[in-house]
């Protein structure tokens, strides 16, 4: 499991991930939804690995950013500021159990509209 808090503007939300992997990006598929137009569709991937949890990003058009560096993939430690889109989240917890799944590829082609900067899906 793992703990992000989202900001947006002066509000944070805390809000837990149990899902491996877990999904970030603008299509309503996602694990978390950002409605950003600099956020892509499938825009990164936070992911269990054998030593902990790893962010990819997806080749998206306008990178992630964690701690004020663009990367490809990186380690995930609580205290890590992420950055997609205008989107600021926190890693705030994360507790591992089990083994970590095999990560499965997801694509999509459908264009959104806007939608509310971010969402969670159940």
């Amino acid at each position: 499991m793992i703990t992000l808090l989202l900001r947006l503007g002066k509000n944070p939300v805390a809000q837990e991930f149990s899902g491996d992997p877990i999904t970030i990006g603008r299509a309503s598929t996602n694990d978390l939804v950002i409605g950003d137009p600099r956020v892509s569709r499938l825009h990164a991937r936070i992911e269990r690995t054998g030593a902990g949890v790893r962010i990819v990003d997806l080749k998206s058009g306008n990178g992630t950013w964690m701690n004020g560096e663009k990367i490809d993939s990186d380690e995930l430690l609580v205290g890590d500021r992420l950055r997609i889109g205008t989107m600021l989240l926190w890693v705030v917890n994360i507790e591992i159990t089990g083994e970590p799944k095999e990560t499965v590829k997801q694509s999509s082609s459908r264009r959104l509209g806007r939608r509310p900067i971010f969402a969670l899906r159940s």
